[in-house]
């Protein structure tokens, strides 16, 4: 997996995620409202809609024409953004990380 954003300097900032704890704190680090979020060959865009409630682990949700529905994870490891992204394939979620709202809509594929 892999995040990236573009800083508010216009730097390019890019990072490989090999845990969890890594995503979190590259999102504290580049306080920005746009990230993209290469899941396996999947690119998707994090756009920060709101704050919210600071919560420990991230959460995904499934998110279906813009209505939130009851599928949800409590994420603890990255592997279980494949699990989810594999039982809900949707070009839309929510994620609850830190103490932010975000959109994560499928933007496209890497070599394609």
């Amino acid at each position: 997996m892999q995040i990236s954003c573009q800083s508010k300097s216009e730097e390019s900032c890019t990072q490989s995620l090999n845990t969890l704890e890594e995503l979190c704190e590259f999102i504290n680090n580049h306080p920005v409202s746009s990230y993209n979020f290469h899941i396996n060959s999947v690119i998707y865009q994090l756009l920060k809609i709101t704050t919210c409630e600071w919560c420990e682990h991230p959460k995904i949700l499934l998110n279906v024409q813009g209505k939130v529905l009851p599928q949800e994870l409590t994420i603890t490891h990255l592997d279980d953004f494949h699990y989810f992204l594999s039982q809900y394939p949707s070009s839309q979620y929510l994620l609850e990380i830190n103490s932010a709202l975000f959109k994560m809509q499928k933007i496209g594929t890497i070599g394609k």
